[in-house]
């Protein structure tokens, strides 16, 4: 019997804490770089009770380095906002 995605959604979402240190050391990582891209794309989100979506955003950090710094790591971390104003912006 294979469980239902509801049940698996809700199991990552109980140990998803297991991952934070990790998270933090790739954004402490990506965030410390000389030289930094970013970019937001708009992603539809569910709104509750509204009966429709609203408009998330999805902020992209990029560190790469290795043209100049071979040996530099290169990393991409993903942040989510509510609004453009970026709240959660390198935060994860």
């Amino acid at each position: 019997m294979d469980p239902g995605r509801s049940t698996l959604a809700d199991w990552l979402g109980q140990v998803s804490w297991l991952l934070q240190p990790l998270v933090d050391r790739i954004a402490d990582h990506v965030m410390a770089s000389p030289k930094l891209h970013a970019n937001d794309a708009p992603v539809p989100v569910l709104a509750p009770g509204a009966g429709k979506t609203a408009t998330g955003r999805l902020w992209v950090y990029l560190r790469d380095n290795r043209r100049w710094r071979p040996s530099d790591k290169p990393a991409t971390l993903l942040s989510y906002s509510s609004d453009r104003r970026a709240s959660g912006r390198a935060s994860t």
